[in-house]
């Protein structure tokens, strides 16, 4: 099988040799847990590593303040790594019914191997409150989500990670059916420290570490697994 590498080792050994090629990921967590960062790092490094064609699409950011963040954590980052990535934020002003159309022919024109949906709750609640009565909402919400997963899926060889508030049930719980794969990030305190966790809830064709790790965000490395 082919694999998507993460380029983290252990998070890699994690999941048995990185995500299955063509699959559709769930990044699932509360704020403050990490989730950008480890897609910004996953995409960079295959940008890096692999030459991969890969596009962030962001909806809560702006692309200056992604390449803040990036270039906080790698200091020594190379202009000339990034020729094959493109970051694309789209105000929620600016989602319209044709938003998804407008995605999914971007990714297959540029024959995208990895993108980023940063976030799917941002996206899937703004998209069909603008053509639904408040009434439909969560029909529309099914819809919107089946649809747009489905779509992504359809795309050959393109993997996708997408980015969910965990604690919007609505968008989080139905997105998990429908999903190849699910990672979820947690935050605890513990006597006064923060600790962050990663698990693997689901990966279909794949076996999977099942187990809960510690993981840290370090400058100059990012996003670690602590095994």
């Amino acid at each position: 099988m082919q694999r998507i590498k993460t380029y983290e080792k252990n998070i890699d050994a994690m999941l048995h040799g990185g995500f299955p090629k063509n699959s559709t990921i769930l990044l699932s967590g509360p704020p403050g847990t990490g989730k950008t960062i480890f897609s910004l790092q996953t995409i960079f490094n295959n940008v890096k590593y692999s030459k991969n064609n890969c596009i962030y699409f962001t909806f809560e950011e702006k692309k200056t303040s992604l390449m803040e963040q990036w270039e906080q954590l790698f200091p020594n980052n190379k202009q000339e790594d990034l020729k094959n990535f493109e970051i694309i934020s789209i105000g929620s002003e600016d989602i319209s019914k044709d938003t998804i159309t407008e995605i999914i022919d971007l990714l297959t024109l540029k024959k995208t191997s990895l993108v980023v949906i940063d976030s799917i709750t941002t996206l899937s609640y703004v998209l069909p409150s603008k053509s639904s009565s408040h009434e439909n909402m969560k029909h529309s919400l099914k819809n919107f989500l089946y649809l747009f997963i489905t779509k992504l899926k359809s795309i050959e060889n393109l993997t996708s990670i997408c980015i969910s508030q965990k604690e919007e049930k609505d968008s989080d719980v139905m997105a998990r059916y429908l999903v190849d794969v699910i990672i979820d990030l947690e935050y605890n305190s513990f006597a006064g420290g923060n600790s962050r966790f990663i698990s693997i809830k689901k990966m279909r064709r794949s076996s999977y570490d099942e187990n809960i790790f510690p993981i840290q965000i370090v400058d100059n490395q990012g996003f670690k697994l602590i095994m």
